[in-house]
């Protein structure tokens, strides 16, 4: 192989010409770091807590608290709001029943 600049030869797997510094525009890969992305909270999942919560609101709490302390924005952000339903719930049925 060829330096597009100056012409010399240069090894095949060269991403820089050694005589004058000519970028041959390859690009060597980093260390591969792959990063498994964490699936989010299905919207079964979401739904089942919530009417669970409703019902009995110790599933929303304790769900709640479990997601929420997840470092996924998602799964956080459903926690959250399981979390708030069961308080809301547990509420609503002490009020109810006292």
């Amino acid at each position: 192989m060829y330096c597009a600049k100056c012409g010399n030869s240069i090894p095949n797997d060269s991403v820089f010409c050694p005589v004058c510094g000519y970028s041959l525009g390859k690009v060597v890969p980093a260390a591969a770091s792959v990063a498994v992305a964490e699936p989010d909270v299905s919207d079964v999942l979401n739904i089942g807590t919530i009417v669970g919560s409703i019902i009995l609101p110790l599933i929303g709490i304790i769900m709640g608290i479990i997601y929420f302390r997840d470092s996924n924005p998602h799964k956080k952000r459903a926690g959250k709001i399981w979390l708030w339903v069961g308080i809301g719930a547990g509420a609503f049925w002490a009020l109810v029943y006292s």
